[in-house]
């Protein structure tokens, strides 16, 4: 376990994703649960849905690269500026860094399919591929976690 702020940085990250996760996984429900309402009370939801779930994606997305960037830290012992290269190698040469790529790309993909317009226009062919990329999303997450090892 990491000593001093770095400890400190990697809980604020975690914490991060996981609240953005959450408000993801929120925001989805909400939308499976009045899919076919059609009120102006839905309407106004809908949006408040639309900004809860693109905070979270941001949360999310904020909290996914710091976390990276702060393993680098830890694994190479440097410092929050010159971990550049220990980043890339972290993810170019680690089991840690492909799950972390491919969490990436999941949560990317799932932000793209739930935060557009396309969101609204009520596909459940892009709800349910949403759905399935943040599954693979939280997948990754466990691969890489101390549990996972």
């Amino acid at each position: 376990m990491p000593e001093g702020s770095l400890r400190f940085l990697l809980m604020g990250a975690t914490v991060a994703i996981h609240l953005g996760l959450a408000l993801v996984i929120g925001a989805l429900a909400s939308r499976a649960w009045m899919w076919r309402r059609s009120s102006a009370w839905s309407a106004r939801v809908a949006l408040n849905v639309m900004q809860a779930s693109r905070v979270g994606f941001a949360l999310g997305l904020v909290g996914v690269g710091a976390s990276a960037w702060f393993e680098a830290m830890e694994m190479s012992d440097s410092s929050l500026l010159s971990a550049g290269p220990a980043f890339a190698s972290l993810i170019g040469n680690s089991h840690f860094g492909h799950a972390w790529v491919v969490g990436l790309v999941a949560w990317l993909t799932a932000a793209s399919l739930s935060s557009t317009r396309l969101a609204a226009t009520r596909r459940t062919g892009a709800f349910a591929l949403a759905l399935l990329a943040v599954a693979a999303f939280a997948v990754t997450r466990g691969v890489v976690s101390h549990a996972g090892s």
